[in-house]
């Protein structure tokens, strides 16, 4: 954090100088997006949050649990045929998914609702039933904008440790 003092409105009592305020300059923050008690996690809800807080407005990263980071890519839940956030993978995961972008998921969700928005037809359309909702390039990357959340990392890798030591 870099500090700069703004001489303009150093305070002064009785003729002497008091502590000049110093303004704070973060090019990263980090802020919790929601807590909202018994509300579901869903695209819509996301997106009223997001309007509400202007955050459509600005670039960010996102991260979350992975049904958090599903509603705001847009994606269906994790039972569909396409769920994972990074890729178009499937399973049983034999053939490695291509990373999703920005502007894949876009185009998904406009094949989507063109061709009626039935949701038992999403699978073919990568299960995009919503917009994103993240404000970046359209080449983006998924994985970029929005990375894998550190808890799933670090059980996925304590798992196999565990694993391998049984």
């Amino acid at each position: 954090m870099h500090g700069a003092v703004d001489n303009k409105n150093i305070a002064r009592t009785h003729g002497r100088s008091i502590a000049p305020p110093i303004r704070i300059q973060v090019s990263k923050k980090k802020f919790m997006l929601r807590i909202v008690p018994d509300t579901p996690d869903s695209s819509e809800n996301l997106r009223q949050i997001l309007v509400l807080l202007h955050l459509q407005l600005m670039l960010f990263t996102v991260t979350g649990d992975l049904k958090v980071l599903n509603c705001i890519l847009g994606l269906q839940n994790h039972a569909c045929t396409f769920p994972c956030c990074w890729c178009n993978g499937q399973s049983p995961w034999t053939v490695p998914g291509k990373l999703r972008t920005l502007s894949n998921l876009c185009s998904k969700h406009k094949l989507f609702q063109d061709s009626s928005g039935n949701r038992r037809k999403a699978k073919n359309f990568p299960n995009v039933v919503h917009q994103p909702l993240l404000p970046h390039p359209d080449n983006m990357l998924v994985l970029v904008v929005a990375p894998p959340p550190h808890l799933h990392l670090m059980l996925g890798a304590m798992n196999r440790i565990f694993n391998a030591l049984n």
